[in-house]
């Protein structure tokens, strides 16, 4: 789509009736938007959101086997660094190096070509990992970041490996170009979850933040 555009899915099986109807919450500062948050009413974190101008962000679950902490919520956290991060390079040191109590992977795009990576995050540890050929997916599992072993698995990781390869063979036959094109990766029966409940494409360098409910297409 020209500089960087982050596509991602939301999948929670407990959030189908709330995430269900499309919520985002436009911030403004002095009469000008200044963030989108994309979630359902009433929610005081994020899991997804994009700063005009800046930089755009979005979480995925997964699970290290490291112990919590006592540490602000990564929801927390994505609100916070959506409101005050001053660029792509500023939200990326953030969210690589504050403490956080659980578990999460980070993609996170700017405005410029090549700004695209994704933060693998655990309480105390971090891996960023950069875009190959052009791209970087992101799944549901750790690819840089040494997780525990006999952690157990969240739900989405039972497909991740085939999903993340899927995605990544999309986008390597034809670059998306348009959210149309990039709704139709999310949205190709060996990428979407049974649990997705949104879709989105948010674009800081257009200021673009669009969500699509799923579609009743045969899933992953």
């Amino acid at each position: 789509m020209g500089h960087c555009t982050l596509a991602i899915s939301i999948g929670a099986r407990s959030m189908r009736c709330s995430l269900g109807t499309r919520c985002a919450l436009s911030i403004s500062r002095a009469g000008k938007p200044h963030f989108v948050v994309v979630g359902w009413p009433g929610y005081a974190g994020a899991l997804s959101g994009m700063a005009q101008a800046r930089f755009s962000v979005t979480l995925n679950a997964v699970l290290s086997g490291d112990p919590p902490e006592l540490a602000p919520p990564v929801t927390f956290l994505l609100r916070d660094v959506l409101d005050s991060a001053c660029d792509f390079d500023d939200a990326v040191v953030r969210l690589r190096d504050s403490p956080v109590t659980s578990d999460s992977l980070l993609l996170v795009t700017g405005t410029k070509q090549g700004e695209m990576v994704v933060i693998e995050r655990s309480p105390k540890r971090a891996a960023v990992r950069q875009a190959a050929n052009g791209f970087v997916a992101v799944s549901n599992d750790y690819r840089s970041l040494p997780s525990t072993s006999g952690v157990g698995a969240v739900a989405a990781q039972h497909t991740s490996c085939r999903r993340f390869e899927r995605a990544g063979e999309l986008v390597l036959e034809r670059q998306p170009t348009s959210p149309t094109e990039c709704f139709a990766i999310l949205e190709d029966a060996k990428v979407r979850m049974d649990i997705t409940v949104q879709s989105m494409v948010l674009s800081a360098n257009k200021g673009l933040a669009e969500v699509r409910l799923p579609t009743d297409k045969s899933h992953a």
